[in-house]
């Protein structure tokens, strides 16, 4: 980064600085703050040797154009506090794909010292120029760094030690513009991107959401307008505006892939390709987190059953209900099933009657897409897509899907309904935007062009699983990222299967269910397969008590539901049961 010099030497630092590098005051990198001044604040991130690093962001004096302002500088730690000699205010440069590092002009601001009176409280004193002037503010901790503690005997926890992605992240041919990425607690990520306009003019953004792996996928990155520096502040007048999607995937300790979407035409949509321009001090790196126990060593029970055989229906959960839809005995049903009371209840019907629906749900609401309409033999897949709002009790069309579909799967993943495989027109992957209404679509792969097959949003990507084609029957696991938008290979089954159900419980996917109509005789699947964060591939588990296929499964208040299914590979059946997994405690 062409900031101060002493960027170009954090950059070989960084290369070789030993793991939990220490410094006395790494416990104060994170997020400072005046509390009668909202709004506005200091990123301080303490790095090895003595060395910090803090950007204050903040908004322009009075009279000056633009709506934002930030200022950077790297300084030194002594004792309790932290010493900028030179801070910079880089401006001119051109946001996006017409960026030239050419074009920032470092502008030499003032000076800045932050005295830490304990872990929670400081003071900055700053001397600026004359459109900023002079003065100090009261600091109260925002963030801390998860991990970082005041006490540097704190062992960090195995479980969370995800810390070390924390730092300095830039883009090489992005000098002059970066992130500065805080690490909280429970796997939460705090984003500042400090960068400019489409003039030329200061822009900083926030975002903050959970990362699962090593994707983290902001949709809600804000930027902020509406007061000015020093005494005119006023953080009543601040508006919170969003600003779009920001996708950041860490490839490694060192490099990342970074993809944005943003709702303001200056800002458009685009990738960068990070890299890490320092550690902080505290921290360790490690690139992969320990694996999680799996969830494998639960048993199965019987519920209430749903009072009619029916398979080839799609299941999802909406709140503390399972809600399955459709299929053979089932067609233009909609049924619900509450956990808690053990007892099922009628919905109201579905727009059209379907079998091989495709389902899933936002959380609230449940959306059903395509199915088959004909029985037997003149199947043809429709484009329908509907929307079931329990508080209501009614249901909506939805603007059709682009391709029609039919036995596939669908996600709810970053604020869009995903229509993953499937029979029907194409094979592409369809995205509806729930708060726009709008589909894209994505390429899928040709390694995936399969129906009866599952999906599940898992880790902020998504995993195809199993499937069938007309002559075989597939244990490949496929997995989309939304930063990088490709497919990789993920670790296979140990079972091929088709018509299975598959749901992340727990923060894990549990697969079992399913057939073979590729062998003579057609088989039914035994097995419960998990697959935990971290791990390198599946563990089994017990299987359920009936064996079935047509059945998808839903993830209700931490445990596995998957409602009737055949329990005669490639047939029908009167198999009416409810089947529940509950995972043993870890």
């Amino acid at each position: 980064m062409k900031w101060p010099s002493i960027f170009l030497l954090l950059l070989c630092l960084a290369a070789t600085l030993p793991a939990r590098a220490q410094d006395d005051l790494a416990w104060a990198s994170g997020s400072w703050f005046n509390p009668n001044r909202n709004y506005e604040g200091f990123v301080v991130q303490v790095l090895p040797d003595n060395i910090a690093v803090v950007t204050w962001f903040t908004y322009p004096p009075e009279g000056e154009e633009g709506e934002q302002a930030w200022m950077i500088g790297t300084g030194r730690t002594e004792g309790e506090r932290i010493i900028v000699d030179e801070m910079l205010r880089p401006v001119g440069a051109t946001f996006g794909p017409d960026f030239d590092p050419d074009d920032v002009s470092r502008e030499p601001w003032g000076t800045l010292e932050i005295t830490f009176a304990d872990c929670n409280t400081a003071l900055a004193e700053y001397q600026g120029p004359q459109a900023f002037g002079s003065g100090s503010t009261d600091l109260v901790r925002l963030t801390a760094i998860d991990d970082v503690e005041c006490d540097a005997s704190t062992v960090p926890d195995p479980d969370r030690i995800i810390a070390g992605r924390s730092g300095l992240w830039y883009d090489p041919n992005h000098d002059g513009e970066g992130w500065m990425i805080e690490v909280l607690t429970e796997g939460t990520v705090l984003v500042y991107w400090f960068t400019y306009d489409d003039q030329g003019r200061q822009v900083w953004l926030i975002g903050q959401a959970r990362a699962f792996g090593k994707t983290l996928w902001i949709e809600d990155m804000l930027i902020t307008r509406g007061t000015r520096f020093g005494d005119a502040f006023n953080s009543e007048d601040v508006e919170l505006i969003p600003w779009g999607d920001f996708g950041f995937l860490f490839e490694d300790c060192r490099n990342a892939r970074m993809r944005y979407a943003s709702w303001d035409q200056r800002f458009g949509e685009g990738t960068l390709v990070p890299k890490r321009l320092a550690f902080l001090a505290g921290t360790e790196c490690v690139e992969q987190a320990p694996a999680a126990a799996p969830l494998s060593a639960g048993s199965w029970r019987f519920a209430a059953d749903m009072g009619v055989a029916v398979t080839e229906t799609a299941s999802a959960a909406a709140g503390d209900y399972a809600y399955t839809a459709g299929g053979h005995g089932h067609y233009d049903r909609l049924s619900r099933f509450d956990l808690a009371a053990n007892s099922w209840q009628s919905m109201p019907p579905m727009p059209g009657a379907r079998h091989h629906p495709i389902m899933t749900s936002d959380g609230e609401r449940i959306y059903v897409a395509g199915g088959y309409s004909q029985r037997y033999g003149a199947e043809v897949a429709h484009d329908n897509f509907w929307r079931f709002d329990p508080a209501l009790g009614s249901w909506e069309d939805l603007s059709p899907l682009p391709q029609s579909r039919a036995a596939g799967d669908a996600v709810f993943m970053h604020g869009k309904i995903w229509i993953v495989g499937g029979e029907g027109q194409g094979g592409s992957m369809l995205a509806y935007d729930v708060m726009t209404g709008e589909w894209s679509l994505f390429p899928s792969d040709v390694r995936a062009l399969r129906d009866h097959m599952q999906a599940v949003a898992f880790e902020n990507e998504i995993w195809w699983i199993g499937g069938r084609t007309d002559s075989s029957t597939s244990n490949r696991v496929l997995i989309w990222n939304p930063v990088t938008r490709e497919w990789r290979e993920g670790p296979s089954l140990f079972y091929a299967r088709s018509g299975f159900s598959a749901a992340v419980v727990q923060g894990q996917i549990l697969v079992t269910a399913g057939e073979r109509i590729d062998l003579m005789p057609a088989q039914l699947i035994p097995s419960l397969e998990v697959f935990a964060p971290g791990s390198d591939g599946w563990v089994q588990g017990p299987s359920p008590p009936i064996l079935v296929h047509g059945t998808t499964g839903a993830s209700v208040n931490g445990r596995l539901v998957i409602t009737a299914g055949s329990d005669i590979a490639g047939s029908l059946s009167d198999n009416r049961a409810t089947q529940i997994y509950e995972p043993a405690e870890n």
